[in-house]
């Protein structure tokens, strides 16, 4: 294979991988009123799912309705937007976990084997529970074409946030959300 067609492959396998990486910000709208806005959105009920987590234990979504808030991080080893939101991720854990709110992240699993993830695990000592969505089925009902992809759901299973990072006003949502029930 001459050199030229021989870099150009490798640029390609590295770049398209990434293209699918989310863009900071909330997800696109349609692009006309007409358009269909696919994926779960605000003010619908979270689809409920069973993963597996880095060691093997299984968790479903479900376990968590009337008890806790949840965010739910959709992401991948390789993604630069993903691993930008990772301190921010760590610190939301930290402030607010011991108040009630579950913190997961979702690994995609597109190109990004099972033993990569665990030796990321490992090395970086993530604080909140990831999940490894071998298969992307969960990928596939919440629509995620991009990553890292955002949901914040209420302790009802509801959706109140969809986008690719946090929202500006995060901390007092997740202070709204971990209130007591009144």
């Amino acid at each position: 294979m001459p050199h030229t067609l021989r870099t150009l492959l490798i640029a390609t396998m590295l770049i398209l991988p990434l293209a699918s990486c989310g863009n900071a910000g909330e997800e696109k709208q349609p692009a006309s009123p007409g358009a269909v806005q696919t994926g779960i959105m605000p003010g619908q009920r979270a689809p409920d799912f069973t993963l597996s987590d880095l060691s093997g234990n299984s968790f479903t979504l479900s376990e968590l309705q009337g008890k806790k808030p949840v965010l739910i991080i959709f992401w991948a080893t390789w993604c630069p937007a993903c691993l930008q939101s990772i301190p921010s991720f760590s610190n939301i854990h930290a402030q607010f976990s011991s108040r009630g709110l579950e913190v997961i992240s979702i690994n995609i699993a597109s190109n990004d084997p099972l033993p990569r993830v665990q030796r990321f695990q490992e090395i970086n000592n993530l604080p909140y529970r990831i999940l490894y969505d071998e298969r992307n089925a969960v990928s596939r009902t919440f629509a995620v074409f991009g990553i890292p992809t955002t949901l914040i759901i209420d302790r009802d299973g509801i959706i109140r946030y969809r986008g690719n990072l946090l929202p500006d006003n995060a901390k007092e949502l997740f202070e709204a959300l971990i209130a007591p029930a009144s």
